[in-house]
């Protein structure tokens, strides 16, 4: 939200490589700058390529230990993390007040059912393909917790449940000028930043 109460909207493209269980690659490019995140089991960096900079931690070996490290103690957030758990609805269940269905629709060429969802701080919808997999379509998410009700929404393609990923696609590697930096950290009884 501008001061003048105007809303605005940017836009970003971002690319998942995802392999069980301890994979994780994404390269997200949009308006507010790009960013790319890696995972190999061992650590996790994230690198900005508008700096000379990286970030790189001691990770768990396996992924949903890594994304609750890093959201819980790192204090970032991958875009869309809730579907990079082995259980995404796990991850959501406990938050939700009510639901339910909104109707069929096209979506880039495929039908998909809308679910809506109530939950204290956000609503959102997400739309899943009624094909045989069953792979979100979109989402929507509204938060409510700013009287400006700001947006996020996604739409999903190119799904591949078979892909040939080279283990090298989860180890960065930098170019030698770059400086390794920390994540700030969370205090556990304070939740503020250290």
């Amino acid at each position: 939200m501008l001061p003048t109460g105007q809303k605005l909207q940017f836009s970003a493209v971002e690319n998942i490589a995802l392999q069980r269980p301890n994979g994780l690659y994404i390269e997200w490019s949009g308006d507010l700058g790009d960013r790319r995140f890696w995972y190999n089991g061992k650590t996790v960096s994230i690198y900005d390529p508008s700096t000379v900079f990286y970030g790189a931690d001691a990770a768990p070996p396996a992924l949903d230990d890594m994304l609750d490290k890093v959201i819980k103690q790192l204090n970032f957030t991958p875009p869309l993390t809730d579907f990079l758990y082995s259980d995404p609805y796990k991850s959501v269940r406990g938050t939700i007040q009510y639901g339910f269905v909104t109707g069929d629709t096209q979506i880039n060429g495929r039908s998909c059912r809308g679910l809506a969802f109530v939950e204290k701080h956000i609503d959102w919808q997400i739309w899943i393909d009624t094909g045989p997999q069953p792979v979100p379509c979109k989402l929507l998410i509204t938060y409510k917790n700013n009287s400006a009700l700001p947006q996020f929404s996604a739409i999903f393609s190119d799904w591949d449940f078979a892909p040939r990923i080279a283990a090298s696609v989860f180890t960065p590697e930098f170019p030698p000028e770059l400086q390794k930096i920390p994540f700030a950290t969370v205090s556990a009884s304070a939740g503020a930043k250290q």
